[in-house]
């Protein structure tokens, strides 16, 4: 297996950025290793002194660690996530445009950032990835199906345009409109999959929802995973990558 550079943006929120719970000891089941061990300190950018508060990590470098060990895969990331944001409030705009394969208004940029960060590295990679992965933010608002599925399409759209390849997941479940996620946020990832059916530049990427199941004794503010289950997440995002063909 011949080894093979990706580049990775982020299109996501606060667990997707690096907000875990990093312990100094064992805390709710985490190994004391946590605190000297591979993903504390997030050698994918940016790391917990970074973004002022050394508690911070993701399942990120955790990812990237058994890509590299299993799958000959170098990920580099370019963590373009920003913490509380809806997909379709704040990084598509609404409304939405009546052609979704239009690029949306972006009232916030944040689009325009993510294109900015992977276009500024033009050689070195075999392929450049966008990771979207949100939930948390659209559940509270709360997000309709509608919507929820359009803003995927349209932001799928808007890379794939510019020659990116996407992986479409569902963040973790927050406590906060739970119900959101069985009766809108799935079903609604799940339509926005079956759109780029037969394409092979979209694959489904994390379901952490599904994955992790109840969030509610795995997070410890009801939003943030605890440390060992940012390690529960990396897999999860790890077989559905391999399963998309990396």
């Amino acid at each position: 297996m011949a080894r093979r550079n990706f580049l990775v943006a982020l299109k996501g929120q606060s667990n997707e950025r690096g907000r875990g719970l990093k312990h100094a000891l064992a805390v709710d089941g985490d190994a004391a290793r946590d605190a000297y061990g591979i993903g504390q300190f997030d050698p994918i950018l940016p790391n917990g002194d970074s973004q002022g508060a050394a508690g911070y990590r993701s399942w990120w470098p955790q990812l990237a660690e058994r890509l590299a060990r299993e799958r000959k895969i170098l990920m580099y990331v370019e963590n373009t996530a920003v913490g509380g944001t809806s997909i379709h409030t704040q990084w598509c705009g609404s409304p939405l445009p009546a052609d979704l394969n239009t690029d949306p208004t972006d009232p916030n940029g944040y689009m325009g950032v993510v294109d900015t960060r992977l276009s500024a590295w033009s050689n070195g990679f075999d392929e450049k990835w966008m990771f979207i992965s949100f939930g948390q933010s659209d559940a509270v608002i709360p997000t309709s199906l509608a919507n929820y599925r359009d803003s995927h399409i349209c932001a799928a759209n808007y890379c794939l345009n510019r020659g990116y390849k996407v992986a479409i997941g569902l963040s973790c479940r927050s406590n906060s409109g739970a119900t959101w996620y069985g009766t809108t946020g799935k079903p609604a990832i799940q339509a926005a999959l079956a759109h780029f059916a037969g394409n092979p530049n979209v694959i489904a990427g994390a379901d952490l929802y599904t994955a992790l199941g109840t969030s509610f004794d795995k997070t410890y503010d009801g939003s943030h995973l605890y440390s060992k289950f940012y390690d529960e997440a990396a897999n999860a995002w790890f077989e559905a990558l391999v399963a998309g063909g990396w």
